[in-house]
């Protein structure tokens, strides 16, 4: 088949959903599709070293890290002034990352060229997900339901946000996880972290109030009061790095907390396999890439005791869920891992035994790619002009 990806982010752009978009086009074309990815901002497609041919519209796109609502509104602009100006489809089927704002696309697909859609849904875009655009959602919930109304298939990346979806919209939503590379994200081999006294620790993340980071700091501060010896490298960036930095210094956290900004996926790499942890205390989430990334590269998690967690992660097994709600809850999973290398090694183990059972990309593309298959009778052929 020939597919087009639509997502309004797309690797430098973005976070989890764009790389899970990137993903999933490389994971398709290793399958024997052919994949256009059609998305925002400027710069050089992919086609001459993964065969993808990577389309960007030239919406505005000002940060790395995230979009505004204006910047949003640009490239679905853009990106139907785009559709409008095709006279035949090459392309059998798309994938539609967004309800919104990339699902009215699917529409203009289906109405301009005749082509099937799956709607992905990836958590912001969920009524109920992200508080501060509730009233964004009850204004185009019109809209969203007719996208979902000619959509072959909705899809969300977790239990959760399926459940999320379909408790506030009356549309069947079938769940297709993230995946995770565990040929790239993988451990190092080496066995100098179980000797080291010093608990390493990773965050990667957008410095955002979902992500619950300032209230991770000064969980991580009482953990040092108490005697916990650790070094944080916090990856990242974001609206709320001013007050991060802010916080970091006035409680004198400087000499154990790194921040690096936005690293290369080399370096990431390398981070994951020198740390001895990783953490990840949001509010809400859909499907994590990052807790996927560390649990590849045999580390183990605490994270949030949330829906979403508790889909990958098993308390005591192949990592930690904790309360956000009080100062201490850190200290008892910190204090252990510390005291005990074998712990580390343990849930390290079993949580790269999970990701390896459950979460791979070649299978997440399978299912996608089927869902236009058991729909082939009804789907309207396009070929090249």
């Amino acid at each position: 088949m020939n597919i087009l990806l639509v997502n309004y982010e797309y690797p430098p752009y973005g976070g989890g959903a764009g790389n899970a978009t990137q993903q999933i086009a490389y994971a398709l074309v290793a399958l024997g599709h052919s994949v256009t990815v059609l998305t925002g901002g400027h710069g050089i497609g992919e086609q001459d070293r993964h065969n993808i041919d990577v389309i960007h519209v030239g919406s505005v796109r000002a940060s790395k890290s995230g979009s505004n609502l204006r910047e949003m509104w640009s490239f679905l602009v853009k990106v139907c002034l785009w559709v409008l100006r095709q006279d035949t489809g090459y392309w059998n089927t798309a994938i539609i990352f967004f309800a919104m704002p990339c699902g009215p696309i699917g529409l203009l697909l289906k109405w301009r060229l005749g082509m099937p859609y799956v709607i992905s849904l990836r958590g912001g875009d969920v009524p109920g997900f992200e508080p501060s655009i509730h009233w964004l959602h009850i204004l185009l919930k019109p809209i969203r339901h007719s996208v979902y109304r000619k959509a072959t298939a909705i899809v969300a990346n977790s239990r959760s946000l399926s459940e999320l979806s379909r408790a506030t919209d009356p549309f069947p939503v079938a769940v297709i996880t993230n995946g995770v590379d565990i040929n790239l994200f993988k451990p190092s081999g080496r066995t100098n972290r179980e000797t080291s006294p010093l608990l390493r620790m990773l965050m990667v993340s957008r410095f955002h109030a979902q992500k619950n980071l300032l209230r991770t700091l000064a969980m991580l501060e009482h953990a040092r009061a108490v005697g916990i010896d650790y070094a944080l490298t916090l990856v990242g960036d974001g609206p709320e790095h001013r007050s991060i930095l802010h916080f970091i210094k006035s409680r004198g956290l400087n000499d154990v907390v790194s921040l690096t900004g936005w690293v290369e996926k080399a370096e990431l790499v390398s981070l994951y396999q020198a740390s001895d942890c990783f953490l990840s205390l949001s509010l809400y989430e859909g499907m994590s890439n990052t807790i996927l990334e560390a649990m590849a590269s045999n580390i183990p998690v605490i994270a949030s005791d949330i829906a979403a967690h508790r889909e990958v992660i098993e308390h005591g097994i192949n990592g930690y869920l904790v309360s956000t709600e009080k100062i201490d809850t850190l200290v008892a999973p910190l204090s252990e891992m510390s005291d005990q290398a074998n712990v580390r090694m343990h849930l390290g183990t079993a949580a790269r035994r999970t990701v390896t059972d459950r979460h791979n990309w070649t299978a997440v593309a399978n299912q996608y790619a089927m869902l236009f298959t058991n729909d082939a009778s009804q789907t309207r052929r396009h070929r090249s002009p």
